[in-house]
């Protein structure tokens, strides 16, 4: 019998205390007020790259769209189109997410939370799945994945990917947290096509940066609230370090001039701690909670499966999910400027809806632009006067 969950046996652990809220992550509101850019236009822009002055964006209706001269273009859609789709099916509807433009040719390596890893061609539109949900991966616990997060590509096209976790798929988000870790960094070397687990056991496994020498990997773990280094070549290639704990939760990472931003779709304190650093050494709290929410949903699908219909529809298919998580959430939400060795050089807080379950930040000509999994359009705010 294995230990990741539910499945299993599970276990006590412990989360780094939460960081008092002072010196460069002092509470501000640089994040208020934020533009919206293309407001009604873009469903859930979760995830933001640029090159050329072009965004590409994953959306919640199964696509990446290209936004060039204020024209959004679809690139590719993975499937069912959901735009518009009322009642919303996350599974039959998709949810591409990370992103990261390929080093091999003129593609975007696309994260699909739930098929796999995507390669995109920009010029035709066409996909090609490199890695499958199917796939079993790894020599110790072999397993899939089913919560395919984020990605980072290396200068000799290796793909390095974080999977959230090995017990739930997208729909069930709010569940991972009360299972013990089972999210993973794996290596997907091109040429050969093998598939190395680098670190197992990751509580929520999410966003990832490459640093500029290809030396080490930075990646985040949401429900422990850390982030971590993972060296890929010297000396030290093959060991785990902690790189940096964190005031909530980290979701997306983007590499800038000065090091990197982490997006904090919740910000904690001493006084507001996050759920799971309470649940992480109460196994039994986290079992009774996992079985509750199986319960309370088997009805729903019961009726749901000989009867489908709108109501039950919503209710399987957002219990769990980010949707239902933005309702019980603190509102306060932070983009963290870092660098490469882990001193933290700026906090932007914001504490209004503009930047709802803020999950992205990139920097632009003094600009940072704000993916979210609930808004309808891009956040943006200037930091011109930012000397960092």
């Amino acid at each position: 019998m294995d230990d990741l969950g539910i499945i299993g046996v599970l276990g006590a652990f412990f989360v780094e205390q939460v960081k008092v809220l002072k010196g460069p992550l002092a509470i501000n509101s640089l994040l208020n007020n934020a533009e919206r850019l293309y407001e009604g236009l873009l469903d859930a822009p979760e995830h933001i790259i640029e090159r050329n002055k072009e965004l590409y964006v994953s959306l919640r209706t199964n696509e990446v769209v290209k936004i060039a001269d204020n024209k959004i273009k679809t690139i590719v859609n993975f499937g069912k189109s959901c735009y518009n789709a009322e009642p919303y099916e996350l599974i039959p509807c998709g949810r591409p997410l990370g992103m990261n433009f390929d080093t091999l040719g003129n593609n975007l390596i696309v994260m699909h939370s739930y098929d796999g890893i995507y390669e995109v061609n920009l010029d035709s539109g066409d996909k090609k799945l490199l890695v499958s949900r199917d796939t079993i991966i790894g020599k110790d616990n072999p397993r899939t994945c089913k919560l395919f997060n984020s990605v980072a590509v290396a200068k000799n096209g290796d793909i390095y990917f974080t999977h959230s976790s090995s017990e739930y798929e997208i729909d069930k988000v709010m569940q991972t947290g009360s299972c013990n870790p089972s999210g993973r960094l794996i290596k997907f070397s091109r040429d050969s096509k093998k598939l190395d687990v680098l670190v197992d056991k990751l509580w929520f496994a999410n966003g990832l940066v490459i640093s500029p020498n290809e030396d080490f990997i930075i990646f985040a773990e949401s429900h422990r609230q850390k982030l971590s280094k993972h060296w890929i070549a010297g000396e030290k290639k093959g060991q785990t370090e902690n790189f940096l704990n964190l005031p909530g939760a980290p979701d997306n990472l983007s590499s800038n001039k000065n090091g990197f931003l982490i997006a904090m779709p919740v910000i904690a304190d001493e006084n507001h701690p996050l759920l799971t650093y309470l649940l992480a050494p109460r196994p039994l709290i986290r079992k009774f909670l996992a079985r509750f929410f199986e319960l309370t949903l088997m009805p729903f699908k019961f009726v749901n499966s000989i009867y489908p219909n709108p109501i039950t529809i919503n209710i399987v298919n957002k219990f769990g999910t980010m949707d239902m998580l933005s309702f019980i959430i603190p509102k306060h939400r932070a983009v963290i400027h870092v660098d490469w060795n882990g001193n933290i050089l700026k906090t932007y807080h914001g504490t209004d809806d503009s930047t709802a379950s803020l999950t992205h930040a990139i920097e632009i000509d003094n600009y940072l632009y704000l993916g979210s999994v609930v808004t309808d359009y891009i956040g943006r705010v200037q930091i011109k006067n930012d000397k960092n």
